[in-house]
């Protein structure tokens, strides 16, 4: 399978051997999102297989694209990033409210973000003669290297001013570094991976223990009415269970 990046899309062609286009009528081609399907195309194996993957409205990172025979097993296999412009990267305003030049001063700083980008900020101090690490930086480890096998060679370069000549070099990184992270014969067989650590949803629970009842007096089905009041929220009724022995144990 080849994959020519081009603005805005990516032309993709197959050329399969004849043994496997004459077992096969159709192939489809599935592209992958950090772990996740964007889009899934079907093609015929008795013409040319080939087309155009528009990627404007694509997120940005890297663009899986797998082609599979007619019963979803995997024959060819490519990675390619997509850039869209660079939209993670916005320039904030920023204002010195107070400079603090004495020991241990107090200094104030506005940073200012366009209305439109919603975003979780954190702020460095280096001094001015230290160069920037080029190396790997938060930018290349969500977006390229984590998604990748293998360690690639000054990932935060690509990242650093983004022009099309380091999109064609991040192409040649697609290209040299392996992908399997999905097993499709266990998605076609309908296969559900064991849950090891399961989703946790007890962030709150009201537990206790209910005094001030003779012993045996609380039978099966026995519940205590409780009234939670919280900042944000009118009271709410609760019924919650109470065991034989007085206690109760109710995760929110």
């Amino acid at each position: 399978m080849q994959v020519k990046v081009s603005p805005g899309k990516r032309e993709f062609r197959v050329n399969l051997s004849p043994d496997i286009a004459a077992a096969s009528d159709s192939v489809y081609l599935v592209g992958t999102m950090y772990q996740h399907p964007v889009f899934t195309i079907t093609k015929s194996t008795k013409g040319d297989i080939m087309g155009i993957v528009p990627t404007a409205n694509l997120p940005y990172g890297v663009l899986t694209i797998t082609v599979l025979d007619k019963t979803w097993k995997p024959l060819a296999e490519r990675i390619t990033y997509i850039d869209n412009n660079a939209p993670y990267i916005f320039k904030p305003e920023m204002e010195v409210v107070r400079w603090g030049l004495s020991y241990r001063a107090r200094d104030e700083v506005k940073i200012t973000v366009p209305e439109n980008v919603a975003s979780s900020l954190s702020v460095s101090v280096t001094d001015l003669s230290i160069d920037a690490d080029s190396s790997d930086n938060i930018l290349s480890t969500l977006m390229l290297t984590s998604e990748l096998k293998g360690k690639v060679h000054n990932a935060a370069w690509y990242f650093t001013n983004p022009s099309e000549d380091k999109q064609q070099k991040l192409d040649l990184v697609m290209l040299t570094n392996g992908w399997r992270r999905i097993n499709w014969q266990q998605i076609a067989s309908g296969t559900i991976p064991k849950v090891i650590y399961p989703r946790d949803t007890s962030y709150m629970s009201l537990s206790g223990t209910v005094t001030g009842i003779m012993p045996g007096s609380i039978g099966d089905g026995a519940a205590a009415m409780m009234i939670l009041t919280q900042k944000n929220q009118q009271n709410k009724m609760l019924l919650v269970p109470v065991q034989r022995n007085g206690t109760f144990n109710d995760p929110r």
